[in-house]
């Protein structure tokens, strides 16, 4: 049996924090009610101190207030200082409201009584009422201008339900039940200010149509053997010709609802006996060996709810003009924290990608961005990714684990999966859409070129079957033109030295024509 203690999400040895630094705004929420929630990005402190500082910890950030000028004394300025400086964080507000007394409530109710026009009442009255599902006994606002929930500025923004009583614009990736929160950092907005869509049309353009027709079908197959590799699967060709239709259907197929998951997974999962009919109906959590779980899904319970709030915000990602990438961040990492299968959850999770870039005109009609080999040539940054999230979350879950490797989680954890900020994952994503469109694309399009002039050259020359030459061309490409000793021990023995020989000179020379590496 394990068991892992809740912690909470700060410490008080944060560097350069000054002695006697009182928490305010979220940090105040969550330690005035021990509450259990996944760390913040940013948390407030007032202090004796002469000037605002700000410190970077633990990848959060600190920020400290002057407490001769600024300190919170009512649970409405803390809510309103969290708002103003530390952005939105459902989670943490529906865990306080849920938790405060009601003191707190009627501090809320005054703050809105006495500043009806301010924005900060307005979006934390709307919170309340959305998050509790309880109405305050308070009129509905007067006619003034309305006001987005997230600022634009800060976070990126899904469609606008507009609420006349708050004179509230709710702009959320999602809603109550599951939404995802990506921040608008530096690197986000420079990504967005490319036209990588064009950018990647004109890699593919440069290609002449028999080289690209080849291209094409070989990207696919990439794609779906990079996708099982990053798994350590190595596919049989029917499983790869099953993903590489499923994949090359994604620019085509209607909008997804839980029927077309459930016939995706069945499509995917080649063994009969993985097939889900329904969302899992037992907790699952990844492990190697006998360590300690490296993460924890959901509880079968909660993913009813979680999985249509997922639904919900994926449609809503469909018609809002959020980045495509950033919306395919933030539908493929939500999925696979979300574990809503048995078996072939990593693999949706990946095609997740291609079907909202291809689906939002990001991805060239008829083409697919191997995203999958880059990922797969980058395991830490990917590793890093997926820890961004499932490494809070287990530290925050209480567990037990008994003889058999059954794992059961104490209490009830869907509020640490309701509302994720996926920022590290999306500016991951864009890294790896990047690479993908400035080295891996145009590098796949001369590797395609070369196998196909390397073929037709030592076809020419040597007189082998197909199924002996393409695979001799094949490897021998892949290893920047010359064939390795245990390759030429062991695939191709049969074959004389002088032969093989010759089929790498040819080899090498129609790689350094396409531009391509080639060993001295």
């Amino acid at each position: 049996m394990g068991l892992l203690p809740s912690k909470l999400p700060w410490t008080d040895l944060a560097p350069d924090l000054p002695v006697g630094a009182t928490p305010i705004g979220y940090a105040w929420m969550v330690r005035s009610e021990g509450l259990r929630v996944m760390p913040h990005h940013r948390w407030s402190f007032v202090a004796a101190v002469g000037a605002r500082s700000r410190y970077a910890f633990q990848g959060l950030e600190w920020e400290v207030f002057p407490r001769r000028t600024f300190e919170p004394s009512s649970p409405a300025e803390h809510i309103e200082h969290a708002l103003k400086y530390d952005g939105l964080n459902l989670e943490i507000l529906r865990a306080w409201f849920a938790a405060a007394q009601a003191s707190a409530v009627t501090s809320l109710a005054a703050w809105i009584t006495d500043k009806p026009s301010s924005a900060y009442a307005r979006r934390a009255w709307y919170l309340y009422e959305l998050l509790t599902g309880e109405r305050l006994a308070l009129p509905d606002a007067s006619a003034v201008p309305f006001v987005p929930l997230l600022d634009p500025a800060e976070a990126f923004t899904g469609p606008t339900l507009r609420s006349r009583r708050h004179r509230v614009d709710a702009n959320l990736m999602g809603g109550p039940d599951f939404s995802v929160m990506v921040r608008r950092t530096p690197f986000l907005e420079a990504c967005g200010a490319e036209d990588w869509s064009t950018l990647a049309r004109q890699a593919l353009g440069e290609a002449d149509a028999g080289t690209l027709l080849r291209a094409v079908t070989w990207l696919y197959t990439k794609e779906t053997r990079s996708s099982y590799e990053i798994e350590r699967e190595a596919p049989s060709a029917d499983r790869v010709q099953r993903f590489v239709t499923t994949l090359k259907a994604a620019q085509d197929l209607p909008a997804l609802d839980k029927a077309a998951l459930i016939r995706l997974q069945n499509q995917i999962v080649t063994d009969p006996r993985n097939h889900d009919a329904d969302w899992r109906e037992t907790q699952n959590y990844v492990s190697r060996g006998n360590a300690a779980p490296e993460y924890v899904s959901p509880q079968p319970e909660a993913l009813p709810a979680l999985m249509e709030g997922w639904l919900g915000m994926l449609a809503g990602l469909m018609q809002a003009p959020v980045d495509p990438v950033v919306a395919a961040a933030a539908a493929a990492f939500s999925f696979v924290y979300l574990h809503p299968f048995e078996d072939g959850n990593g693999r949706i999770h990946r095609f997740l990608i291609h079907y909202v870039l291809a689906r939002r005109g990001f991805t060239p009609k008829d083409a697919i961005l191997p995203v999958s080999a880059v990922i797969l040539a980058r395991p830490r940054e990917y590793d890093a990714a997926l820890e961004a999230f499932s490494i809070p979350v287990v530290e925050r879950l209480v567990y037990e684990i008994d003889s058999m490797g059954v794992l059961l989680v104490q209490g009830d954890s869907a509020s640490l999966y309701r509302h994720m900020d996926l920022t590290v994952q999306a500016e991951a994503l864009y890294r790896w859409v990047q690479h993908t469109i400035r080295e891996e694309l145009p590098r796949e399009l001369r590797f395609v070129r070369a196998f196909h002039d390397a073929f037709a050259s030592v076809h020419a020359e040597i007189e082998l079957p197909d199924r002996v030459l393409q695979p001799l061309v094949a490897r021998t490409l892949e290893n920047k033109g010359r064939l390795s000793k245990a390759r030429r021990d062991r695939d191709f023995k049969h074959l004389e030295p002088a032969l093989l020989d010759r089929a790498e000179a040819l080899v090498r020379a129609a790689m350094a024509a396409a531009g391509l590496e080639v060993e001295p």
